[in-house]
């Protein structure tokens, strides 16, 4: 390996992940934000509407829940959850809209339902929660997003850092007090408020009123003149930050350093963490009064007073250092301090305290978890309008119905050769391979010639097999071919002998799109209607046939593994009508479109395309060789196999489609013993669906499939299938 890949692999691997890592912090941001949006609502509400009923403290306590739910990535599932009432699809309901703004659907991080941009990619996963409006953002504009939101949060961490840094300079360079009475003071109030812990009383220099730092070995800073301050003064000082040890105070401000760390951005932090400062301060202060009595209301608000008309100068830190919290605030936060104190400094009411922290109690269980994830399997599946239902049982053709008719197919085979097989030598019967191959196209070419289990089982074999089911036939003599079919079916075959023979085969793109997706389908094709087909029964003679196929292990009954008894909707889509379903599942945060590349054929001949999401090898047994048992490996794919054919008429594409929709369910375990060890084989149990169609499309219209059936996480599979004729 060169120096410059040794140079350049790690810095791309680097920036890979720098990328990946910035972009779940985004998702993450806004969705913090979204589930944050409906508690903070009601916070706000609550507190407003009943604020003489709560106290501060329980005011603090609802606030509280504001910033751990802006902390919490994702919480636990409850039905009583907020994000079940305030959804944006019970928004959309209530409001008869079909849509809502997409500044809403961003906030929110739930599915969208207007147009998107095809931002998606193999790598987006189906439970992705990605934010609609992120995937219509410009790349420019989410890079800029991601380095204006990192570089933020890195300063804000900077500056909460050198805050800290401040704020233990504060602490390390204070000296013990040597006030008398102030200490007398700190030792009653340590009584009165029940606290064992060493709380020690510092004098600082740039402390005016008071501040308590640290959580684990308290410390109160008190200015260095404290002794000049009047007794009451001190008193209230003291109290005031017992009152905040006695409530962890100082650790809770580690909470409120880590939210503004990350949601400096947010609007909802920012009135969230004033309302909780001030509660907090409201707490304390009537804490503090109920110890000293009553009586000393009208004292303690005169202190407020004090500070209010002789504004401290005390060095203000950038931002509040984590574990340091001081008596002074802003003047109007004091103000609301000191009109606080008239309404709650009151003896404690039993009633409105169990009201209060009832509240609490409530908006804690639904604000702080997350919505249950419903049960999708069982919900009824919305179709379109004009949807119409048919049976989709095989005509039998009767031997009396059959007609027989002689072709030269010699300018034909000639034609193609050119064309086609002009690779094909003399060297060995070019001739009877030539027949042998233009009669294997003509039965899977030819409506109705082959039955369809018979197509899914020759569909991409090099042998298909001779014609002769429902009672058809072919030989040849010389270069003439005589088909015993129906009258349909023999001119079907006179039509393409002739097309070919004038103009060769035409080729054929076909493109596959496999969607999984929550959008409903009357959603996705709202002005289009479809038909369902009902499963018909296989008979277990043509179990073998569909195994060998696809290398499926029987693990189920023989039907269930063939066929699932699952009805079917097929559609034929305008090229607008496909658009438009793929904008409604790329505006939808849980669904995805995987795009299969495109595969060119010739006119009546087919084409594979498998999309395996996992494949896993399994041991189902063993067998027994000279050198001893050898394990027995079958390989199991989860993921979808797709088949077609596509045969052009004029402007028309005639379209015969296969799928086989497979998932690994579980893998049980059976061991045995003998006498050469113990071993075991694996069971694996799988899902499978096994579905054909045949329709006529034109030329760039869309054929979509859809099983009627949800998979566990509530989501429905489509397959898009469009055809385009190549014209030379």
């Amino acid at each position: 390996m060169d120096f410059e890949s040794l140079l350049v692999e790690p810095t791309l691997e680097a920036v890979g992940a720098w990328n990946r890592m910035s972009v779940d912090a985004l998702v993450w941001m806004a969705g913090s934000f979204s589930k944050a949006l409906p508690l903070f609502g009601l916070v706000l509400i609550v507190t407003s509407i009943f604020r003489r009923w709560l106290a501060p403290s329980a005011r603090h306590a609802l606030w509280s829940l504001v910033l751990i739910r802006l902390m919490l990535p994702a919480s636990v599932a409850s039905p009583v959850s907020l994000q079940h009432v305030f959804s944006l699809a019970n928004v959309a309901r209530l409001t008869n809209q079909k849509s809502l703004p997409d500044w809403l659907m961003f906030v929110s991080g739930q599915r969208e339902s207007t147009n998107a941009s095809p931002l998606i990619s193999e790598n987006d996963t189906a439970g992705s929660l990605k934010p609609s409006l992120l995937r219509r953002l410009s790349p420019g504009l989410k890079v800029s997003m991601k380095i204006l939101l990192m570089t933020g949060s890195t300063l804000m961490a900077i500056a909460t850092a050198f805050a800290f840094w401040q704020a233990v300079g504060w602490a390390r360079y204070s000296r013990p007090c040597t006030d008398q009475e102030s200490c007398d003071l700190l030792s009653e109030a340590q009584r009165h408020f029940g606290i064992g812990t060493t709380i020690r009383l510092r004098s600082a220099l740039q402390i005016r009123s008071a501040a308590t730092f640290d959580w684990l070995w308290p410390i109160i800073l008190v200015p260095e003149n404290v002794d000049a301050f009047p007794q009451t003064q001190r008193t209230h000082l003291i109290w005031h930050e017992m009152a905040r040890i006695k409530r962890y105070d100082s650790a809770k401000s580690l909470l409120l350093s880590v939210v503004r760390i990350l949601h400096w951005w947010n609007p909802i932090y920012w009135w969230t963490q004033w309302q909780w400062k001030l509660e907090r301060e409201l707490a304390c202060d009537r804490l503090a009064v109920q110890r000293l009595g009553e009586q000393q209301v009208a004292d303690y608000q005169q202190t407020l007073t004090h500070y209010i008309e002789n504004p401290s100068k005390q060095p203000k830190p950038i931002v509040d250092p984590p574990g340091f919290v001081s008596f002074c605030g802003s003047g109007k936060t004091l103000g609301r301090r000191i009109q606080g104190l008239s309404h709650d400094a009151g003896p404690e009411n039993r009633f409105k305290s169990c009201f209060a922290w009832c509240t609490v109690l409530i908006l804690g269980v639904t604000g702080l978890t997350d919505a249950a994830r419903v049960p999708l399997q069982d919900s009824p599946i919305e179709l379109p309008p004009g949807t119409t239902w048919h049976d989709s049982q095989v005509d039998e053709i009767s031997s009396k119905e059959l007609d027989t008719r002689t072709y030269d197919i010699s300018q034909c085979l000639n034609r193609l050769r050119e064309t086609e097989w002009g690779s094909v030598s003399e060297c060995h019967y070019p001739l009877e391979w030539m027949m042998s191959q233009l009669s294997s196209e003509l039965q899977l070419a030819v409506d109705g010639l082959l039955h369809p289990v018979d197509w899914v089982r020759s569909s991409g074999s090099t042998n298909p097999p001779p014609m002769g089911s429902n009672g058809s036939s072919c030989t040849f003599v010389d270069q003439q071919m005589i088909v015993r079919a129906t009258a349909s079916q023999l001119d079907q075959i006179t039509r393409l002998i002739s097309q070919w023979t004038a103009n060769g085969r035409p080729q054929i793109t076909v493109e596959v799109r496999t969607i999984v997706t929550a959008v409903e389908l009357g959603q996705l094709f709202p002005q289009t209607g479809g038909q369902i087909y009902n499963s018909t029964s296989i008979s277990d003679e043509m179990n073998p046939r569909i195994s060998k196929q696809f290398n499926a292990p029987f693990t189920k009954t023989s039907n269930q593994l063939l066929q699932s008894p699952l009805p079917v909707f097929v559609a034929a889509l305008l090229p607008d009508a496909a658009k438009y379903c793929c904008s409604q599942v790329q505006g939808d945060q849980r669904s995805n479109i995987l795009f299969a590349p495109k595969v060119t054929m010739f006119d009546a001949s087919t084409a594979s395309v498998g999309v395996v999401k996992k494949s896993r090898p399994f041991v189902t047994g063993f067998l027994t060789t000279h050198s001893g048992l050898e394990p027995k490996i079958v390989t199991c794919q989860d993921g979808i196999q797709f088949q077609a054919m596509a045969q052009a008429v004029s402007d028309t594409v005639h379209l015969n489609v296969a799928c086989k929709i497979s998932s690994i369910l579980d893998v049980r375990t059976r061991k045995y013993r003998s006498e050469s060890g113990e071993f075991q084989i694996q069971i694996p149990e799988q899902q499978e669906s096994v579905f054909q169609s045949n329709v006529v499309l034109d030329d760039g219209h869309t054929l979509v499939l859809v099983p009627l059936e949800r998979n566990s996480q509530g989501l429905l599979t489509l397959l898009l299938i469009t055809p385009r004729i190549i014209h030379q």
